[in-house]
């Protein structure tokens, strides 16, 4: 449980006074008495590591030193015959490091008891489902500031979330080593699946097999619902029906990841169902994989976000216009935005105990730096829509840091019909979209961890060049 004390140490350091208040996870019910299966909430997690649901905690700190009082679900024979083994009191101060522990019943009570009028800053995890506005009720009562008739709180209320989502993005040796481990058994999944992928294969019996990988190699659960998407499924993003078949001389596109220790991998290999990439498969992959490997190289210290997004947009660009799938040179495709059309989503996220992990893109208003210890993903991709054979491309400049402004500014709502709008009254270049490369959805994804060197790829393992993946498809 160490990395849980160092976590808290590393949260004192940064608060140095205050008082932390957190809810973990609840069960949710799919219907009736059937449950979905208990995750805990991944920031209670990071500073706890307390695995099971209904627990609150509390973590006074005091000069930069804390400590940490658990609410949990105390041991009950009746109910622990019906769902299983609890921890308990006892285990939560001798197993995880509480200061003191209590049912979680007390909760409301007791943290009044704790804080009293001692602190002045709260910190609140807003994100919580479980923060209401029946945590008002003792709230008021926390550092009190008297008043006939009245009870008011005299705390400044802070959210946490700023504070931990900031921690998140720098791992620990402790989390890369978990995030490496679930890097490698999702890559052996991945493997797994182009060696027996074929034609006449339901979508989801491939990821059947890949998911057993995962699960037989020591994951608890999957990071994310997995994308299995043959041939057109490809070019719908987040495609998780899976219930197609697998047809001849189609392409398979699979975006699938483990989660280790609460860690989760997440990574997409797009390889050919038959075995043989077509010219027009091999062509789109190739520029692809072009653009990933720049996007992995400026993985480093003093690049940002924007710069590798920037990048390998520029990339896609110029591979979309030798592919002619856009009218126009590299100055237009990019300043019009034409290249949205095949390549509609970022280059990547942060990775950890989330997939789309904690912490934001910007520092200080501009894009932020990577730092060693940052984990994100590199994943391009270009999709050619089946159903758009003929694209109308508006002739119309578009920043995309005016529309992230203007969205920001009123909401992605009423930004939306802006945007919709200016396109609609805009002149429009028709363009003819090869035919043969109508239907192709190619994404390549690894997992890249910023060092102060060269970049890492924990995902390596999971081939991706043509000729490694055709003779692993043939195997």
């Amino acid at each position: 449980m160490q990395i849980f004390k160092k976590n808290r140490d590393h949260l004192a350091k940064t608060i140095s006074d205050g008082v932390i208040i957190m809810h973990g996870g609840v069960i949710k019910y799919r219907n009736a008495d059937t449950w979905y299966p208990f995750r805990q909430d991944s920031n209670f997690h990071y500073l706890t590591g307390w695995p099971e649901p209904d627990a609150h905690a509390v973590i006074t700190i005091e000069n930069g030193n804390h400590q940490m009082f658990l609410f949990v679900l105390d041991k009950n024979e009746e109910m622990e015959t019906w769902d299983g083994k609890r921890i308990g009191i006892k285990g939560a101060e001798e197993e995880f490091g509480a200061t003191r522990a209590y049912p979680a019943q007390q909760f409301k009570d007791t943290v009044v008891e704790i804080i009293g009028d001692k602190f002045e800053n709260i910190y609140i995890d807003y994100s919580s489902p479980l923060f209401t506005e029946l945590d008002q009720e003792y709230l008021r009562k926390i550092s009190r500031y008297p008043q006939r008739g009245a009870e008011f709180s005299n705390a400044n209320l802070h959210s946490l979330l700023p504070v931990i989502s900031e921690m998140r993005l720098i791992k620990k040796e402790e989390e890369i080593s978990l995030l490496t481990k679930a890097c490698e058994i999702t890559s052996k999944g991945h493997m797994k699946a182009m060696s027996l992928a074929k034609p006449g294969l339901y979508e989801y019996q491939v990821a059947a097999e890949l998911e057993k990988v995962f699960f037989d190699l020591g994951s608890e659960r999957l990071g994310y619902p997995s994308i299995v998407a043959g041939g057109d499924n490809a070019c719908t993003l987040h495609y998780s029906t899976n219930r197609d078949l697998l047809e001849e001389e189609s392409l398979l596109l699979i975006d699938a990841g483990a989660e280790y220790n609460m860690y989760s991998a997440d990574v997409t290999r797009t390889f050919p169902v038959s075995g043989k990439f077509s010219p027009p498969q091999a062509a789109i992959y190739n520029e692809v994989l072009k653009a990933q490997e720049l996007g992995i190289s400026l993985v480093k210290e003093e690049s940002t976000v924007k710069e590798i997004h920037t990048k390998t947009i520029e990339s896609i660009s110029k591979s979309l216009i030798d592919l002619k799938l856009v009218p126009m040179g590299i100055e237009d495709t990019i300043g019009m935005m034409h290249y949205f059309e095949f390549f509609m989503h970022g280059t990547g996220h942060w990775l950890g105990l989330d997939v789309h992990d904690a912490g934001s893109v910007e520092e200080n208003g501009v894009s932020r730096k990577l730092k060693k210890g940052m984990v994100t993903t590199i994943e391009p991709g270009i999709y050619v829509r089946p159903y758009k054979p003929v694209v109308e491309f508006p002739l119309l400049e578009r920043d995309p840091t005016l529309i992230k402004e203007r969205r920001d500014k009123i909401g992605i709502e009423e930004a939306s019909k802006i945007e919709e709008r200016e396109i609609k009254e805009a002149k429009k270049i028709s363009h003819k979209i090869p035919e043969e490369l109508l239907g192709i959805g190619v994404r390549i994804e690894d997992d890249i961890l910023c060092t102060d060197d060269t970049p890492v790829n924990l995902t390596e393992s999971a081939v991706k060049e043509i000729q490694d993946i055709e003779e692993l498809c043939n195997s």
